[in-house]
């Protein structure tokens, strides 16, 4: 979403002359993946009121929704607030399933078991490291992975994503790609891509009680 509200508020000409129903507040773009499978996209981007248009932008990003609902129904997405506040743009989306916000940013992003994730043709490729209580497993010197199979219990979920964020899941952390992921928390990572498209995994195991 950050890649696209950037090039829409160049695109659009737009220039100057709660997850679940609960409210998550956080202070970077963090896409959130709740327990029912629905995910929640809260978007925050620097906004300077000065240059673009809070009104025009408000207003493209309703269409966006509304585009998306047509074509998906209604369900697919629920724009849950927008706002901009001390520059920086709030924008709360939730949406029915990863499916939908990878159509609605264009970018890939895919939540469901890793058997489900190999049976929709995601090969896994590249290294992968282990997780032990939000930290991961260190390189060694020649800078490989620790050679962790990563589809070695199906059961697992995986969180497959490429655009920059903070992701949350609904479990812990088992597994993630060791390129362009960071721990934050047992059930968080951070994800700066450096390569265009760098597509990464996040392996976990959802916990009991939001099963």
């Amino acid at each position: 979403m950050k890649k696209k509200i950037s090039l829409a508020l160049i695109l659009a000409g737009i220039l100057l002359l709660c997850a679940c129903g609960k409210k998550v507040q956080v202070s970077e773009t963090t896409i959130i993946v709740n327990a029912d499978g629905t995910v929640t996209d809260a978007v925050v981007e620097d906004f300077d009121t000065s240059v673009y248009d809070e009104e025009a932008f408000e207003t493209y990003v309703k269409d966006a929704v509304a585009a998306l609902q047509t074509e998906y129904g209604e369900d697919s997405v629920k724009l849950d607030s927008f706002s901009v506040d001390n520059g920086k743009a709030n924008i709360y989306m939730t949406f029915a399933s990863a499916d939908y916000l990878a159509v609605f940013d264009k970018v890939t992003c895919f939540n469901g078991t890793v058997a489900l994730a190999m049976a929709s043709d995601y090969d896994f490729d590249g290294n992968f490291v282990t997780v032990n209580g939000g930290v991961a497993s260190t390189t060694d010197a020649s800078g490989n992975a620790d050679g962790t199979d990563a589809t070695s219990n199906t059961n697992y979920k995986v969180l497959i994503c490429e655009e920059p964020a903070v992701y949350e899941v609904p479990g812990t952390i088992v597994m993630i790609s060791s390129q362009y992921v960071t721990m934050l928390s047992e059930s968080s990572v951070r994800v700066d891509s450096e390569e265009e498209h760098a597509v990464v995994y996040i392996i976990y195991e959802q916990s009991a009680e939001t099963k």
